[in-house]
């Protein structure tokens, strides 16, 4: 997620917060019930789709992209922010393990991206 850790700063815990609950929900309603969303770091999330190829990865993705880049309303107004996704997928990336596929996920996405995200990318 780009600037999810701006709206903590620059409006303070409580924003932040909040910010990461509606995400998290947006994510869960973006996936199926067999599937497992779960947080990485501090603005990043892993949804794991057990089962599944790259194509459902990707439509996953771009569902869940189009939630999370609404306006958020906060108590200090609406918040944006913009997301990009990795992509990993077994067989295809030859790992045997979900922390494997995790970690191949994120090698293809690059460093932060002052100007927004492009992508969806595959490991």
């Amino acid at each position: 997620l780009d600037l999810f850790g701006a709206v903590s700063l620059g409006l303070g815990h409580l924003a932040g917060v909040r910010l990461f609950r509606d995400v998290s929900q947006r994510l869960l309603s973006s996936t199926r019930g067999s599937d497992v969303v779960g947080r990485l770091d501090d603005d990043q999330f892993a949804i794991l789709l057990p089962g599944s190829e790259f194509e459902a990865g990707l439509t996953v993705s771009m569902r869940a992209k189009e939630k999370l880049e609404r306006p958020y309303e906060l108590d200090n107004g609406p918040v944006s922010i913009s997301v990009v996704f990795g992509i990993a997928s077994h067989p295809e990336s030859g790992v045997r393990y979900a922390h494997e596929l995790i970690e191949e996920a994120r090698a293809v996405v690059p460093a932060p991206r002052p100007f927004g995200p492009v992508g969806p990318f595959r490991a």
